[in-house]
């Protein structure tokens, strides 16, 4: 549960009309606050959110390539293992490999270039002596839809989430497609105007020991503008298996799930939030109308 949201959902009890408006203004500012909190478009100091193989694996298939995920925008960074340079696919988090020597260490270096500086990370595996499984082609039929304020993903991967985009453009919900098999890596490609894409497809990468992958769009453009989707599961050897596309509008619309919901029901979040202004509101007026009778009575 996101305590910050839900913070909304406290009963406030105002004493006087000012009092009613310092709640109100409270409300204003635990929403606004809560909204922007996980923008990720500040600057950071580049380090590696994820990879395969992790730091430190072992038995690492022979014919692995190597993916990584960054907390920084726009930049692909330059790989190399044992100081022989990885070949860029400039496609998702994904860099090919020679095949590995067996039963061998690698120590992998992500140069990361901005501006007059280099930044290096660093990273090690060690190979055993057998290849990748092969993956199953995934069948997308379904998915669910979350409030991005308090999306259902592991906690290790909100770092993740939030490092795809800077989501500063209205978008609130985090759609989690749900794909048959498994992946090392989940790609999924967004089509049409609810993608905002600018009329192109957009690519969104994500780990496969993260959960379902999901998108984040703006809720409304789910049912207005939808977009379509696709998924390619990438096995730890680059294999490719892409499921067919799934449209967002021909599914039933799932509820919103802001992980302050109670029962069965739609989420209750907003609506105990709107009711909360509701009765300050009124207070304010009733104190207003108190106020003015007793001025007319004297």
């Amino acid at each position: 549960m996101n305590s910050a949201f839900c913070a909304i959902m406290k009963p406030v009890t105002p004493v006087t009309p000012w009092g009613a408006l310092y709640a109100l203004s409270s409300i204003v500012v635990v929403l606004g606050v809560t909204s922007h909190a996980r923008a990720s478009c500040a600057p950071e100091e580049p380090r590696i959110l994820w990879a395969y193989p992790p730091d430190g694996a072992t038995n690492v298939p022979v014919d692995a390539d190597f993916f990584v995920l960054l907390n920084v925008h726009g930049q692909r960074p330059t790989v190399t293992y044992n100081d022989v340079q990885a070949y860029d696919t400039f496609h998702g988090a994904r860099f090919l490999l020679d095949p590995l020597t067996p039963d061998t260490e690698y120590v992998v270096r992500v140069s990361i270039a901005d501006g007059g500086s280099t930044t290096t990370l660093e990273t090690r595996f060690t190979t055993g002596s057998d290849v990748a499984p092969v993956v199953a082609t995934p069948t997308l039929t379904s998915y669910t839809v979350d409030s991005l304020l308090a999306p259902q993903i592991p906690h290790m991967c909100s770092s993740v989430l939030f490092a795809l985009d800077c989501f500063d453009s209205g978008q609130d919900s985090v759609v989690r497609l749900m794909p048959t098999g498994e992946a090392t890596l989940w790609l999924v490609e967004s089509t049409g105007p609810g993608a905002d894409g600018g009329g192109q497809p957009v690519l969104t990468v994500w780990p496969g020991d993260c959960g379902p992958p999901p998108i984040v769009l703006q809720r409304e453009r789910i049912g207005v503008d939808p977009p379509c989707v696709r998924v390619t599961s990438v096995s730890a050897s680059g294999e490719l298996r892409s499921s067919g596309a799934l449209c967002l509008a021909t599914s039933p619309m799932p509820r919103l799930d802001t992980g302050c919901a109670v029962g069965g029901g739609e989420s209750r979040g907003f609506s105990l939030a709107w009711l909360l202004v509701g009765v300050v509101l009124a207070r304010m007026g009733w104190s207003r109308r108190h106020l003015a009778g007793r001025h007319h009575q004297a």
